[in-house]
Protein backbone atom coordinates (compact mmCIF):
# COMPACT_ATOMS: atom_id res chain seq x y z
CA UNK A 1 0.00 0.00 0.00
CA UNK A 2 2.53 1.92 0.19
CA UNK A 3 2.65 3.70 -3.56
CA UNK A 4 4.33 6.83 -3.96
CA UNK A 5 1.67 7.83 -6.85
CA UNK A 6 -0.92 7.54 -4.78
CA UNK A 7 -2.10 10.54 -2.21
CA UNK A 8 -3.32 9.71 0.70
CA UNK A 9 -6.73 10.53 -0.59
CA UNK A 10 -6.88 8.04 -3.38
CA UNK A 11 -5.90 5.63 -1.47
CA UNK A 12 -8.82 5.66 1.33
CA UNK A 13 -11.09 5.83 -1.78
CA UNK A 14 -10.11 2.41 -3.35
CA UNK A 15 -8.44 0.37 -0.34
CA UNK A 16 -12.53 -1.33 -0.13
CA UNK A 17 -12.84 -2.17 -3.13
CA UNK A 18 -9.46 -4.43 -3.09
CA UNK A 19 -10.81 -7.84 -2.78
CA UNK A 20 -8.05 -10.04 -3.93
CA UNK A 21 -4.43 -8.09 -3.79
CA UNK A 22 -3.25 -6.50 -6.29
CA UNK A 23 -6.54 -6.66 -8.19
CA UNK A 24 -9.47 -3.99 -7.51
CA UNK A 25 -13.15 -4.87 -8.16
CA UNK A 26 -15.10 -3.59 -11.00
CA UNK A 27 -16.98 -1.14 -9.61
CA UNK A 28 -16.89 1.98 -12.11
CA UNK A 29 -16.79 5.11 -11.02
CA UNK A 30 -19.96 6.37 -12.85
CA UNK A 31 -20.31 10.47 -14.06
CA UNK A 32 -23.56 11.70 -15.77
CA UNK A 33 -23.06 14.23 -18.05
CA UNK A 34 -25.73 15.47 -20.65
CA UNK A 35 -24.78 15.29 -24.00
CA UNK A 36 -25.57 18.36 -26.54
CA UNK A 37 -25.40 17.74 -30.74
CA UNK A 38 -25.76 21.30 -31.68
CA UNK A 39 -23.54 21.39 -34.92
CA UNK A 40 -21.63 18.86 -34.31
CA UNK A 41 -21.85 15.68 -36.06
CA UNK A 42 -20.45 12.73 -34.40
CA UNK A 43 -21.20 11.89 -30.91
CA UNK A 44 -18.95 9.07 -29.24
CA UNK A 45 -18.39 8.15 -25.74
CA UNK A 46 -14.75 6.51 -25.28
CA UNK A 47 -14.98 3.86 -22.19
CA UNK A 48 -10.96 2.39 -21.51
CA UNK A 49 -9.01 0.75 -18.48
CA UNK A 50 -6.05 2.54 -16.85
CA UNK A 51 -3.75 0.99 -19.48
CA UNK A 52 -4.55 2.61 -22.76
CA UNK A 53 -3.56 5.68 -20.62
CA UNK A 54 -0.21 4.01 -19.35
CA UNK A 55 0.59 3.85 -23.14
CA UNK A 56 0.76 7.25 -23.49
CA UNK A 57 3.90 7.58 -20.65
CA UNK A 58 2.92 10.25 -18.57
CA UNK A 59 1.36 12.77 -20.97
CA UNK A 60 -1.21 15.48 -19.43
CA UNK A 61 -4.43 13.60 -19.72
CA UNK A 62 -6.03 16.32 -21.76
CA UNK A 63 -3.70 16.11 -24.71
CA UNK A 64 -4.43 12.61 -24.50
CA UNK A 65 -7.99 12.77 -24.65
CA UNK A 66 -7.72 15.38 -27.37
CA UNK A 67 -5.68 12.77 -29.41
CA UNK A 68 -8.29 10.17 -28.80
CA UNK A 69 -10.74 12.43 -30.07
CA UNK A 70 -9.27 12.94 -33.24
CA UNK A 71 -7.92 9.77 -33.86
CA UNK A 72 -11.83 8.52 -33.29
CA UNK A 73 -13.08 11.17 -35.77
CA UNK A 74 -11.09 10.03 -38.38
CA UNK A 75 -12.09 6.60 -37.80
CA UNK A 76 -16.26 7.49 -38.05
CA UNK A 77 -15.48 9.25 -41.08
CA UNK A 78 -12.96 6.73 -42.73
CA UNK A 79 -15.58 3.89 -44.92
CA UNK A 80 -12.76 1.37 -44.10
CA UNK A 81 -12.36 1.60 -40.38
CA UNK A 82 -14.76 0.01 -38.82
CA UNK A 83 -13.23 -0.31 -35.43
CA UNK A 84 -12.73 2.53 -33.90
CA UNK A 85 -11.45 1.18 -30.99
CA UNK A 86 -8.34 -1.31 -32.29
CA UNK A 87 -7.59 2.14 -34.20
CA UNK A 88 -6.95 3.82 -30.75
CA UNK A 89 -5.23 1.02 -29.58
CA UNK A 90 -2.92 0.88 -33.00
CA UNK A 91 -2.02 4.47 -32.98
CA UNK A 92 -1.31 4.25 -28.82
CA UNK A 93 1.44 1.03 -29.40
CA UNK A 94 2.55 3.22 -32.18
CA UNK A 95 0.12 3.95 -35.26
CA UNK A 96 2.06 3.66 -38.48
CA UNK A 97 5.73 2.88 -37.35
CA UNK A 98 6.17 -0.89 -37.83
CA UNK A 99 9.29 -0.82 -35.56
CA UNK A 100 7.67 0.59 -32.50
CA UNK A 101 4.64 -1.80 -33.03
CA UNK A 102 6.92 -4.56 -33.18
CA UNK A 103 8.67 -3.19 -30.14
CA UNK A 104 5.99 -2.48 -28.06
CA UNK A 105 4.35 -5.91 -28.86
CA UNK A 106 7.65 -8.15 -28.10
CA UNK A 107 10.17 -8.53 -25.64
CA UNK A 108 11.82 -5.28 -26.73
CA UNK A 109 10.06 -2.53 -25.41
CA UNK A 110 11.09 -0.76 -22.05
CA UNK A 111 9.20 -1.83 -19.44
CA UNK A 112 9.23 -5.91 -20.49
CA UNK A 113 5.48 -5.45 -19.85
CA UNK A 114 1.81 -4.12 -20.82
CA UNK A 115 -1.17 -3.15 -18.69
CA UNK A 116 -4.48 -4.95 -19.51
CA UNK A 117 -6.00 -2.49 -21.98
CA UNK A 118 -9.94 -2.34 -22.29
CA UNK A 119 -11.12 -0.17 -24.78
CA UNK A 120 -15.03 0.17 -25.98
CA UNK A 121 -16.30 3.16 -28.29
CA UNK A 122 -19.98 3.85 -28.31
CA UNK A 123 -21.26 5.74 -31.30
CA UNK A 124 -24.56 8.07 -30.49
CA UNK A 125 -26.38 8.42 -33.57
Amino acid sequence: MDASWLNSESLARYVPRIRTPPYVSNQADVYYRRLRRGSVQDVFLITCSDGLLDLYGGELVQGVVDQWAHIVGRSLESRTQRNSSLTLLRAAIGGDDIRVVSRNMTVEMDERWMDDTTIIVQRFM
